[in-house]
């Protein structure tokens, strides 16, 4: 599970194999 810093917020960052820039959700959001 990659849990994004609060400190990087306007930053996130993408799980493997999910290279769209687009599709990726809100730094608040944590990927399990």
């Amino acid at each position: 599970m990659l849990k994004v810093n609060k400190k990087q917020k306007g930053k996130v960052i993408q799980p493997p194999g999910m290279r769209d820039a687009s599709r990726v959700l809100p730094a608040e959001v944590c990927w399990q």
